[in-house]
């Protein structure tokens, strides 16, 4: 009698709390599966995805596992992560076929079914290609736990778990990031917007799976863990007459709507009011703008501060979407004024008229931009406010603190 009690008492435990905590004195191991290559520059997927890599590292050993399902340039076999070959044509069915033939693979491939009424699998991303993907941790000592970033590779994660030893016993955090399923209801993608919403349904069956987001979420117990950025040690006052600063990934929808609504309707404004400022884009894709009258193209650039250096207002014309910015906190973060719709700010905590000029009409957005470029003591009393800001509550040394009592205490 008094063992059934003890095993009872142990199961009420691990409920309550999923695995146990790292032991003390010992290096917690960590497995990070990301969508991209960790970066701080590109897109805000990769900087999201080298901030966790970053904040792992610094409290254990990190080995990142890159399902390339939106960075189809990683390299299967590089030095820094594991690539996971992605299949196509045949080996598709072949793979499927032979996932089938293991119970617990086939488990989770009932559980993330693709068909009819099934979840997204963003470019192939099934249980059985993470049952195969198991071989890459043969040798491997336990994990302690297993981050999957975003929900889409979330059936691949399970299907690793169900296959490897190293992984099985892991705890198992999802980083949804955006709140896909608002997303794509804002988009007006009704279809994909509920498939979304069936695959966090199916998440929920994992019942010791912690959920965090940059933002606020759908799915019911998501802890909010909210995008950072590096803190530059020097940054000086908006110049009087610097550009107008667009920095954002153009090959992102969102991003080319917001960019293409801006200079198509509130920039003629600013024109017309006298003003003729250069509009600096920066980032990939902007060669689509490269035609444009009074737009400077600089593309993808390894280093954004002499950018923001050389920017007198920063602008985030983002019209949907979800997630919070990078590009916002970026330029909280060199000191820089920024003018931004609802939508782009959407996600952060932030006071309109001191942290951030918000404007959601095109007169409205170029009157913001006006304001800022006339006056240089209100450009810089907005850049400072914003980076305050960001060192109280977007800095990376916050995101590292979170992330280590998250995975290290379950």
């Amino acid at each position: 009698m008094r063992r059934r009690a003890r095993h009872r008492g142990r199961r009420r435990w691990r409920h309550r709390l999923g695995r146990p905590p790292v032991a003390s004195g010992r290096h917690l191991r960590a497995l990070f599966v990301t969508p991209i290559r960790p970066g701080l520059v590109g897109s805000g997927l990769a900087h999201r995805s080298a901030a966790w890599v970053r904040a792992l590292s610094a409290v254990g050993d990190v080995s990142t596992l890159v399902v390339p399902v939106v960075d189809p340039g990683a390299r299967v076999g590089a030095a820094d992560a594991h690539v996971v070959a992605l299949p196509s044509g045949d080996e598709v069915r072949a793979g499927a076929i032979r996932g089938m033939a293991v119970p617990a693979v086939r488990t989770a491939m009932a559980t993330f079914d693709s068909g009819s009424g099934g979840v997204p699998l963003a470019a192939a991303a099934p249980p059985w290609l993470g049952a195969e993907a198991a071989r890459h941790f043969a040798q491997a000592p336990p994990f302690d736990v297993v981050v999957c970033f975003r929900a889409y590779l979330a059936p691949f994660v399970v299907g690793l778990r169900a296959s490897s030893p190293a992984v099985a016993a892991a705890r198992l955090v999802v980083d949804l990031d955006d709140d896909d399923a608002a997303f794509h209801h804002a988009s007006g993608n009704a279809a994909l917007a509920a498939a979304y919403e069936r695959l966090y349904g199916r998440l929920r069956m994992h019942a010791e799976t912690r959920f965090v987001a940059a933002g606020v979420h759908a799915l019911p117990g998501v802890v909010v863990l909210p995008n950072c950025v590096d803190l530059p040690a020097d940054v000086s006052p908006p110049p009087a007459s610097g550009p107008i600063l667009f920095v954002g990934n153009l090959t992102y929808g969102p991003n080319v709507d917001g960019l293409e609504w801006y200079l198509r309707s509130a920039h003629p404004l600013l024109l017309a009011s006298g003003r003729h400022p250069m509009v600096r884009i920066v980032g990939r894709g902007g060669e689509r703008f490269g035609d444009t009258a009074g737009v400077d193209v600089a593309g993808l650039v390894a280093d954004l501060g002499p950018e923001y250096a050389a920017s007198t207002v920063a602008i985030a014309p983002i019209r949907v979407g979800s997630g919070t910015r990078i590009k916002v906190l970026e330029a909280w973060a060199h000191g820089r004024p920024v003018v931004a719709t609802s939508a782009a700010l959407e996600g952060l905590t932030f006071q309109p008229g001191l942290h951030a000029l918000v404007a959601d009409s095109p007169t409205a957005f170029a009157e913001a931009v006006n304001a800022v470029l006339c006056d240089p003591s209100m450009a810089a009393a907005v850049g400072a406010a914003g980076r305050a800001l960001v060192e109280q509550r977007y800095a990376a040394t916050v995101f590292d603190s979170l992330v280590a009592g998250l995975v290290a205490n379950g």
